[in-house]
């Protein structure tokens, strides 16, 4: 492991007495404003996701998480690095790969790493927009009903 200046104490381990149920519901909280999406379809541990990964609980008793982030290419990992550096708060890296990288921070620490780990933020729509989809879905729903198909040269059939 390598150790990232600024960074006290050891090593923190990951939770293992804690329960699946624990683990797989401890993000919800952020499901307002960061999309979550599900990392494993067997364990069902929800995560934040990121452009280039997710954010998962690392643990829950310290209030740590981890950025598992994967690049295409060893120059876009050091360039991430390279921004990564820039933040001022405590962070450590478990593991460097040659386009991967693993990142534990703090909880508290999050929005600070929004915009490097390029979170993808919740849609928030307006009524408006929800009442339209309502209605979209409505019409499809009725026209699956009676047979009909939509005129959409996307759905087409081609021949």
């Amino acid at each position: 492991m390598q150790k990232v200046e600024g960074v006290s104490g050891n090593c923190i381990e990951p939770d293992v007495e804690i329960g699946d149920r624990d683990w797989s519901q401890y993000l919800t909280k952020y499901t307002d404003k960061y999309q979550i999406v599900h990392d494993d379809p067997v364990t069902m541990i929800n995560c934040i996701r990121c452009s280039r990964g997710n954010i998962q609980p690392y643990s829950i008793e310290h209030k740590k998480l981890v950025a598992v982030l994967d690049f295409h290419s060893g120059k876009a990992l050091s360039y991430f690095v390279k921004r990564l550096e820039q933040i001022k708060v405590h962070y450590e890296i478990t593991q460097y790969g040659d386009t991967d990288i693993c990142i534990a921070f703090g909880e508290d620490d999050l929005t600070s790493f929004v915009e490097v780990f390029e979170v993808r933020k919740r849609k928030h729509y307006t009524e408006e927009q929800l009442q339209g989809m309502r209605e979209r879905v409505k019409l499809m729903l009725e026209n699956v009903k009676i047979g009909k198909t939509v005129d959409n040269p996307i759905c087409k059939p081609s021949g």
